[in-house]
């Protein structure tokens, strides 16, 4: 897929790593972003979901320990270029009681699956997913049956 300049955000709910919940895209726009402030705007999509999905005991995994650490940290955040975001974050996550904890990148196959579908969704911000797009299908099924996979697939000539 060429890369088409646009830069987002993505995220899955799933009840005991198993069954879905619901899941959200989101595009930032074309911009030169950094992979912080995504992950920033994918943490607060998932505390959005939580809010609006009523959802309880809910624990939100990232990949990014400098996302985690600012999520964690009580200090004032008033000159990082994030702050309105990290603010924001840190609101909804307490006030939703959401717990926190990192997780390996290869750990989430969908991450890499949502962010190509979520490109494709040019006509919306946001995007709530109720339902798996089809094409994550057969990454559940390998997910659930605990059946690794490479992140990217290579291409053969």
């Amino acid at each position: 897929m060429q890369n088409s300049g646009l830069t987002g955000y993505r995220g899955i709910a799933r009840e005991d790593k198993v069954r879905w919940l619901g899941g959200f895209v989101g595009r930032l726009g074309v911009v030169i972003m950094s992979c912080l402030t995504m992950k920033l705007w994918a943490i607060h999509g998932g505390s959005t979901l939580t809010k609006n999905f009523n959802l309880k005991k809910v624990n939100i995994e990232t990949d990014s320990n400098e996302a985690l650490m600012l999520m964690s940290k009580g200090g004032a955040v008033d000159n990082h270029l994030d702050h309105d975001v990290i603010e924001e974050c840190r609101r909804l996550l307490s006030e939703l009681g959401i717990s926190m904890m990192h997780t390996l990148r290869q750990g989430n196959c969908f991450a890499g699956h949502l962010a190509k579908f979520g490109r494709m969704q040019l006509d919306e911000d946001l995007l709530i997913l109720l339902r798996p797009p089809l094409s994550l299908d057969q990454l559940i099924l390998m997910d659930l049956a605990h059946i690794a996979y490479p992140r990217y697939q290579k291409h053969v000539r």
